[in-house]
Order: structure tokens, then sequence, then C-alpha cells
């Protein structure tokens, strides 16, 4: 009996662990930081608000139900790469059942499947909820993280989106 309940908490320990490591941010190998190209970023102070709940928009994998990045990365570099990665999430009703309405009576928008009788408000915020948009960017510390973008925006390889998310650009690269 003892046995197996070593054996059990064991188990429990290990995947625990496994879990938690998981949340961490991929930290390259042989990243050499200062030859990266890219724009250059530093992490700002949060306000003493923002602090319990971390740098929101910020990633530490290419999921929304990843852990975001704590406040103790503020004064932190890091450069943004070209690489976006868009996650599509099934769309969440932003008033009543709609998903339902759009392939029975077929009265929808072709680009992204929203009933055309929402007003514009409410499919900008459909839009926003069901779609994940991220632009890579490799810190001064190897790790690899992922910012949120708007995904209505015109540009998103545009430095100046990531100043919602608590970053500011320091010098953009000439490529």
């Amino acid at each position: 009996m003892i046995k197996r309940f070593l054996f059990t908490a064991l188990i429990f320990i290990i995947s625990g662990c496994a879990l938690k490591h998981m949340d961490a941010p991929q930290v390259l190998s042989d990243c050499q930081y200062k030859k990266l190209s890219g724009d250059e970023f530093i992490f700002m102070p949060l306000s003493e608000l923002q602090q319990s709940h971390s740098y929101n928009l910020i990633y530490s994998d290419v999921s929304r139900q990843s852990s975001t990045l704590p406040s103790y990365y503020q004064g932190l570099k890091g450069k943004l790469t070209d690489k976006l990665i868009t996650r599509d999430y099934p769309h969440m009703p932003v008033s009543g059942q709609y998903d339902r309405h759009c392939s029975v009576i077929n009265d929808c928008d072709a680009e992204f499947n929203l009933p055309r009788h929402l007003s514009k408000a409410q499919q900008e915020k459909q839009i926003r909820i069901s779609t994940f948009l991220v632009r890579q960017a490799i810190l001064s510390n190897c790790e690899v993280v992922y910012i949120r973008l708007d995904p209505l925006s015109d540009n998103y390889l545009a430095p100046s989106l990531i100043n919602a998310a608590g970053l500011e650009v320091i010098s953009q690269s000439h490529d």
C-alpha cells in the first residue's frame, strides 16, 4: 500500500514539474543575440496594479492558454522577428447563437463567417476574440516569446504595435 502511494505521489510530482516546465518560454541554445537582426525593444516598467497581472499580451508559447510573462522581465531587451503566427479559435458568440444561423440561413460574411446583421463593432469584437495573432521575439536571455497583435491591424510588422503590450521599441533595424 505504501509503495503504491509513493509511486502515485512520484508520478504526480514528475508530471507537475513537466507541466510547470512547459509554461516557461523556449530557450535557444545558441542564439547570439547581438548578431540577430530585427527591431530592438525593452520591457517597460509595469504600474503597481499591472504587476500582479504581468505582461498580459506577451506569451510563453503560441497559445492563448499559455502563461504570460511576469513583471520581473521589466528592463529586459529583445528583438522582433518577422515571424507571424495565427491560431483561429471557434467563434464565440457576441450576441446569441449565430453559428447555427450562418449554416442554416447562409446569411454570413464570407471572409469571417459572421452574420451580416451584427454591427461593425460586434463583428470586430468577434474577430479579435476568435483570432490569436502573435509576432515572435527573441529576448536578450535567448528566450523565445510571442507578442499578441491586433488581428484587424493594417500592418502586422509595424513595430509600434508592440507598444500596447508594455514594450517600447528602442532601435529599428535597417534591413
